[in-house]
């Protein structure tokens, strides 16, 4: 019985969700997790990100059939990560920045790492890689660097410890060993304001000005052929849906750049460690930051493909929905300035 809370289950659920879920049953006592399930809903369908992320570079994707290996990868990425729900784990929305975006073009580097130290971060997948870049890994690894020492620093038991103090006394020195180093550092998720731009959900790199180039880039080519590729004839709307998930994955790459205006990465320090506790995004970035985006904007009739936005009846020009959005964003950020200032 899948309701019995003695049994820990994956299973497919009727309900109406876009992505795999968990729960957990925990001893208030304790704090102890008695079991916990992961739900794959009937919902659930990463083709049209996969597609934006992904098809300039994947032409097994260029159609209206998603290969089981491809798809399988995916699965397996999403449902790892609510193991780690499972499991105790939280959200660590800062993991992608950690690497270098040239590095997520390598077919070294990403069939190493994948795109991401680990797999609690929401990252995208890998839109940095260009058509060009041949056997470069497209989906985030099925467990990172840090997930291996999250799950040390949980479960590992301690013996020979005299009492819990001790014990606790012991799992510090672990962490303080990792102090400094950016691979483990943690960011939580930002809901009512966004200070750090190091620690996004839905992003990947150390730069987002370049990786927002290099996605665009990809955007332009999908766009051009976006007709082709979708597999669909006589009906356009997975088109009409492609091309919402496109310009979407476009306002998030500006997105991504302007948080870096007035930005400044934290990180919880001890005294007597590495780090600093607040780091303010340079001037030079900020304003790197500034500038692509309002070229952007201004530069954007691109999204407007008359040839197939004709085929979608009765619409408004993308980038004239766009005209606004740099006061909607950057309206936001004078605050974020002042604060940085002062730090």
């Amino acid at each position: 019985d899948m309701a019995d809370v003695s049994h820990s289950t994956i299973l497919y659920a009727p309900i109406k969700m876009y992505d795999v879920k968990s729960q957990r049953y925990c001893d208030p006592r304790t704090g102890e997790i008695i079991s916990a399930s992961i739900l794959i809903p009937v919902g659930y369908d990463p083709t049209y990100e996969l597609k934006m992320n992904t098809m300039a570079v994947n032409p097994q994707i260029r159609n209206n059939h998603i290969p089981v290996e491809v798809y399988g990868d995916v699965i397996k990425s999403d449902v790892a990560r609510e193991m780690g729900v499972c499991l105790g784990f939280t959200d660590n929305f800062m993991a992608s920045s950690v690497y270098p975006v040239d590095s997520l073009r390598s077919a070294t580097f990403t069939q190493k790492y994948g795109t991401t130290p680990s797999i609690m971060d929401y990252a995208r997948f890998n839109y940095v890689a260009q058509p060009e870049d041949k056997g470069v890994k497209l989906t985030p690894p099925e467990l990172g660097v840090y997930d291996y020492y999250a799950i040390k620093w949980l479960y590992t038991p301690i013996f020979g410890a005299k009492d819990m103090w001790e014990e606790a006394a012991i799992a510090e020195k672990w962490i303080d060993e990792k102090a400094g180093d950016p691979f483990y550092r943690y960011g939580a998720q930002q809901v009512s304001a966004i200070w750090d731009p190091s620690s996004l959900a839905e992003d990947l790199g150390d730069n987002p000005v370049k990786a927002g180039k290099y996605g665009v880039k990809n955007l332009k080519y999908i766009l051009k052929n976006l007709d082709e590729w979708s597999g669909e004839t006589g009906d356009v709307e997975r088109r009409k849906e492609l091309y919402g998930e496109l310009a979407s994955q476009y306002v998030r790459y500006l997105s991504n750049a302007i948080y870096q205006i007035g930005g400044f990465k934290v990180s919880r320090v001890k005294e007597n460690t590495p780090g600093k506790p607040v780091e303010v995004v340079s001037k030079k970035d900020q304003k790197e930051a500034l500038t692509w985006v309002m070229n952007e904007l201004r530069n954007c009739e691109w999204l407007d493909d008359s040839e197939l936005l004709n085929k979608f009846g009765v619409r408004i020009n993308m980038s004239s929905k766009l005209a606004g959005l740099h006061q909607q964003l950057l309206g936001k950020t004078l605050e974020k300035v002042v604060l940085a200032s002062h730090m």
